[in-house]
């Protein structure tokens, strides 16, 4: 954030985060590898592909959980804003202002060094 702030002639450390918009809590998983996960438990590693938008890890977060975040922190904006996030956070975005499925939102592959931008209902990467 500071980073695209001091792009945007902005002071760099003039912003806040919203503790709304972390990342997904992988619970039992974090810090496991997709392929550690799968040696481990093939069984549940196939579940989540199937199910990406409603898989839940043990003691973590689905992409429909951290939605209901998401969508709090949406209702309380007033304008325009700039977010640094995570890969569900901006899928779960993603969902909300695209109007996707959820299973189509969860499986996008999210780049980490684009920027996107929403905007009635469009999306375009920078």
């Amino acid at each position: 954030m500071e980073i695209v702030r001091g792009e945007m002639g902005l002071k760099p450390s003039g912003y806040r985060i919203d503790e709304t918009l972390i990342e997904a809590s992988y619970g039992l998983l974090e810090g496991t590898t997709l392929a550690e996960f799968k040696a481990a438990d093939p069984t549940r590693h196939k579940e989540r592909k199937r199910t990406r938008w409603t898989f839940c890890p043990d003691q973590g977060e689905s992409h429909e959980m951290v939605l209901k975040r998401v969508d709090k922190w949406l209702a309380s904006l007033d304008g325009d804003v700039v977010v640094a996030g995570h890969g569900v956070v901006g899928r779960v975005l993603r969902y909300r202002l695209l109007g996707l499925q959820g299973q189509e939102a969860a499986s996008f592959a999210f780049p980490q060094d684009r920027i996107f931008i929403w905007r009635d209902g469009e999306e375009n990467l920078v």
